[in-house]
Parts: structure tokens; C-alpha cells; sequence
């Protein structure tokens, strides 16, 4: 027969799969780049985990797994590979249907991976641990593999029929919580001490979760955890997060719950995830069905602040009991800040129950924010902020950007500077800052190709003056640290992304008091800058950016301690 376009018929009744293998490509080692078309002959495998193409080999003692591998799961395309130091994974949005031919475009350079499938926005991930090079030896499997027993490939590699793998699932089972995933070596299970109360009566707070290998698990406070030793860490699932229930309960992977899944009976509430609340109302979720309010009124956990208990007096209304230290319609006021002296807009923060302070916006000082502040050296404490405004930034190249500025750290971390909107976590920006004492900076011009850099062997804390000066000229960086360079490196040497598109927006010392700089920074920083920053220049311009004219900010002091 002469084959001009393969059809691959999966898995046959005996485990074997269909498959074309050509000899290895010796080239892949620090790069591959891969383009392909399929199509899909059932719609209904598109939910299951089926392999497209695979080349690679487990580790054997001492040496890690080595592979590449591109595959269908849950309606998405995976490309996933392990240099030998972990495994780096990178997931498409849901596939379209109406679309007959998909176009696949896939690959890597050293630890930088990227996706792009069809008209979708390209995706990038890492590879862990230092490693920068594959060493595969055997051949190029291309709609499945010769060996018909996934366990005998590398963990991460193997793709199953049915929705089957890495999952997250916590459930009841006769009336305890039982939290149970799987990583991709094997499903952990943990369960509370006790029971729920099963009668409709009483709140109950679970927390679940894992770090690494560890998983933890408490119900009212009452915590057990367990720890096995697996070589994979990292939780990769491709579908959407259900709570309740799930669209079709025959997806739900054997190991996921103890007795046959089915759906939740009872309220919920207050539902965080890594510290992210998610709306559980129509417009928060993307779909769900037979939902109902808990009680039927306008009362909710939220209505009332600060543990005020909610009244409903009619099908729209409500009043707020509030305890002794709150006061307002929703006990969001402190008996404190009731006749407070805060001038200026600052905020009242309650110290105690007869005294309060105030948290002065950028310019203005003094107990109550009303003496007004005139400084070249500005002094943050942990929860301060300036959001500047560029006035300039129209007519800025945004392909070269240059910023330098003297710090004083009081503290070994904190965000010192985010050049960026920060509102959304896709967004260009270029960061810098303190971990550990060391400085810290982070740089994405598009898909975050460039990992942070931290330079562990100079270190700014504490109580001294230093100068810091950055360059970054298309993917180009280059860092002065007290006027000598200490850093000059090429971020991304194909220059998919060359422009800084930062809004016109810098954030110094921290964001709005509201947000957590974990969260907006995505972990690249876990808090505010402590310490005090002068002399901040941009672009080049000759005069230093005027904090009190175009800037706004809160908690913000001068000078230095």
C-alpha cells in the first residue's frame, strides 16, 4: 500500500497500539521544533489521553528519563519532556470541533518549551533543575509505541485510553472527606479523623492541598498529612475545575473517589484556591446546572463584615448585627475610625478599641495626613506603594528600556520595582527586587520565555546605599550594580517578543494595599520592599521621575529610617 496520509486506529482488543517509528534524529538535544496536521477520526477520543508522538527512554540508576512527547488529553493538546531533571508541561486551550484539520506547532530550545495549536495564543513552560540537553537515543514514535504496557515508559510520558492519570478530587465517603490525587505515580489518599455533620446544621471549614509529594488535609482544624516518596511533583491537569459534581461523572478517573462518583448534596462556600476565591455565582463560573441559594434570601457568608450575623427582613432585605469592635450597615467600620481625624484621604487603620492611625497617600504626613511632604528619598515599610504614570509614554521607544535608581533595603526581600499594569498575569513587565538579600530581576515580553535571574553572589542588604541600572535593548539585558556590569545576556535569542509593553505603569516598593504581592507577582516575590529608594530615572530622560507630581501611593515616608 502506499501511505500518503497515516490513520492510526489506536488501541486494538490485546493493548497494542498502531504506530509509525522512524530511526532517531540526532539533532535534538539543546532543539527541536516539530509541525504536524491531524485530524481527529471520532470526536469522543478527544477526551481520552492519546499519544501523537513520543521519542525517548527511561532513566536507568543514576541517569533521569529523557523524552519528548506531544498527545491528546481531555480535549487538549499536551507537549511535555524531561531533560533529566523533571518535566516540564505545556497545555493548549480545548480543541475546537468545527475545526476538521488541526495545525500543531511544537518545540524547544535548552529548558525554554513552546505550543501552538490552531489559532490559539502560543504557550511556553520550562524545564526544572539545570539540565539544558536531551539525550534520546531510540526512535521516533509517531500515533503510538511499541511497548503496550504504559508503565514501561517514562512517568509523564504515558498516555492511557479512557480519561485516566494526574487529578485533584475531594469528596465525601460515609460522611468523612477524603482527599485523594495523583501526580502520575500512583494516587494518594488521606481522610479526617471524624465525621461531617450530615444533618445541614453546621459549617464546616476543609482545607486541602499538597506541596511537592506532601499532601495535607483538615477538617475544623484537625490536620493529617502523608508523605511518599514519588519522582513526580508536579499536579498537570487539563480540564476545567468542577465543584459539586462533574459535566459527565464516566470522566472521573477509578482512583478519584473510593465507591462510584456522584454529586455533592448540600452548601458550599467561601471556596479559595491557592489563595484566589472563586465567585461561586453565575457570572464567576463558566457553566453549571441544578444550583440553588442556600436559604433563599439575601443574607449570605459575605453580607456581613467582621463575623456580623445577617437577618434577612424580606426577600430582598437585610440588617447586620455586628460585634462590639464594628460598627456600619455591614459592620465594615471600626467603633475606632467612627469620628477618626484623617485628613487628606488617607485611610483609618484601628489600633486598639479607643485609638486608631492613619495611613497617609503619597505626599502628605504626620499623625492625621496633614502635613504636606516634599522628598527626593522615599521610604517604604512592607505595605507601602507609589503607581506612577509616564507621562512620556507615547512617544517611548519600547524596544529599548532604561531604568536605574539607589536603594536603601532595611529588609533581605521585597518587589522594589514593577514596570507593568499588573492586572493580569499574561502581562508585560519587568521586575526587580530582593530574595534572600540578593538582587532578583524578571522579565516577560511575551509567554514568559525568561526564567528570573537571582545573583547570589553579591548582596544588597542591609543599610547601605546601592545603584542599580538596567538595559534592556530588544530581549537584550544587560545590569550595572554600583556602576560595574554584572550582567549581559540575551533573554531569548529568536526574539519572539522584543518590546516592553509596560502601560506606561511602575509600581514601586508594592501594589495597592489590597493585593498581595505573591499573588500579583505570581510568586516571583512574596512581599513589599522595606527601605528607601531615591534618584529613579527612566528611559534615559535627564531629570528623575517626580514621584508627587504623576504618582499616587499609600504609606509611603522619607528619608531613610
Amino acid at each position: 500500500i502506499n501511505i500518503t496520509h497515516a490513520r492510526f486506529s489506536g488501541t486494538d482488543e490485546f493493548g497494542y497500539t498502531s504506530f509509525v517509528a522512524y530511526t532517531s534524529i540526532p539533532s535534538l538535544s539543546f532543539f527541536y521544533e516539530f509541525k504536524l496536521r491531524f485530524t481527529i477520526a471520532d470526536i469522543s477520543s478527544a477526551v481520552r489521553d492519546n499519544l501523537i508522538l513520543f521519542a525517548g527512554q527511561k532513566g536507568q540508576g543514576n541517569d533521569g528519563d529523557d523524552f519528548l512527547v506531544l498527545g491528546l488529553r481531555s480535549g487538549r493538546v499536551v507537549h511535555r519532556f524531561n531533560l533529566g531533571s523533571g518535566i516540564a508541561t505545556i497545555v493548549s486551550d480545548r480543541l475546537n470541533y468545527n475545526i476538521s484539520i488541526h495545525t500543531v506547532t511544537f518545540g524547544r530550545s535548552k529548558r525554554t518549551g513552546w505550543l501552538e495549536v490552531d489559532e490559539q495564543r502560543n504557550r511556553t513552560g520550562y524545564s526544572p533543575g539545570p539540565l539544558v540537553g536531551l539525550n534520546v537515543f531510540n526512535q521516533l514514535f509517531v500515533g503510538g509505541y511499541n511497548e503496550f504496557t504504559p508503565e514501561l515508559l517514562p512517568l509523564g510520558s504515558r498516555f492511557h485510553q479512557g480519561f485516566q492519570g494526574d487529578f485533584f478530587c475531594l469528596s465525601l465517603t460515609s460522611g468523612f472527606v477524603q482527599l485523594r490525587y495523583n501526580l502520575g505515580g500512583g494516587t494518594h489518599v488521606l481522610r479526617s479523623t471524624r465525621t461531617v455533620d450530615l444533618h445541614g446544621r453546621t459549617w464546616h471549614v476543609v482545607k486541602a492541598g499538597r506541596t511537592g509529594h506532601q499532601g495535607f488535609l483538615s477538617l475544623d482544624n484537625e490536620e493529617v498529612r502523608e508523605n511518599r516518596t514519588e519522582r513526580m511533583t508536579t499536579l498537570d491537569v487539563a480540564t476545567d475545575i468542577f465543584v459539586g459534581g462533574v459535566s459527565t461523572l464516566s470522566f472521573v478517573s477509578p482512583e478519584a473517589t473510593e465507591r462510584e462518583p456522584m454529586s455533592f448534596t448540600g452548601g458550599l462556600r467561601e471556596l479559595k484556591i491557592n489563595g484566589r476565591e472563586l465567585e461561586l455565582t453565575e457570572t464567576g463560573a463558566i457553566g453549571g446546572t441544578n444550583i440553588g441559594d442556600w436559604d433563599g434570601t439575601a443574607c449570605g457568608y459575605k453580607v456581613c463584615h467582621n463575623r456580623g450575623q445577617c437577618r434577612a427582613t424580606g426577600a430582598d432585605s437585610f440588617i447586620c448585627i455586628c460585634p462590639s469592635l464594628w460598627t456600619g450597615s455591614l459592620c465594615n467600620q471600626s467603633v475606632s475610625c467612627v469620628n477618626n481625624n484623617c485628613r487628606h484621604g488617607s485611610i483609618c487603620a484601628p489600633s486598639t478599641v479607643t485609638s486608631y492611625s492613619c495611613i497617609c497617600p503619597l505626599g502628605w504626613g504626620g499623625t492625621h495626613c496633614d502635613t504636606k511632604v516634599s522628598t527626593d528619598s522615599f521610604r517604604f515599610v512592607g505595605n507601602s506603594h507609589i503607581k506612577y504614570r509616564d507621562q512620556r509614554f507615547n512617544t517611548r521607544n519600547l524596544k529599548y528600556t532604561q531604568i536605574s535608581f539607589s536603594i536603601y533595603a532595611s529588609s533581605s526581600d521585597g518587589l522594589i520595582v514593577w514596570m507593568g499594569m499588573a492586572e493580569h498575569e499574561d502581562e508585560d513587565y519587568l521586575a526587580v527586587g530582593l530574595e534572600e538579600g540578593n538582587l532578583k530581576i524578571a522579565i516577560n515580553l511575551g509567554e514568559r520565555l525568561a526564567l528570573p535571574i537571582t545573583f547570589k553572589n553579591v548582596s544588597l542588604c542591609c543599610r547601605k546605599w546601592h545603584d542599580v541600572s538596567l538595559n534592556l535593548n530588544r530581549t537584550v539585558i544587560q545590569v550595572f550594580l554600583n556602576n560595574k556590569e554584572i550582567l549581559f545576556e540575551d533573554s531569548d535569542p529568536f526574539e519572539r517578543y522584543v518590546a516592553l509593553n509596560f502601560g506606561g505603569v511602575a509600581y514601586f516598593g508594592g501594589f495597592e494595599i489590597y493585593r498581595n504581592v505573591s499573588v500579583v507577582t505570581s510568586g516571583i516575590f512574596s512581599k513589599g520592599f522595606e527601605g528607601s529608594i531615591r534618584n529613579v530615572f527612566l528611559f534615559g530622560d535627564g531629570n528623575p521621575v517626580l514621584f508627587l507630581k504623576n504618582g499616587e501611593g499609600f504609606n509611603v515616608f522619607e528619608g531613610t529610617e
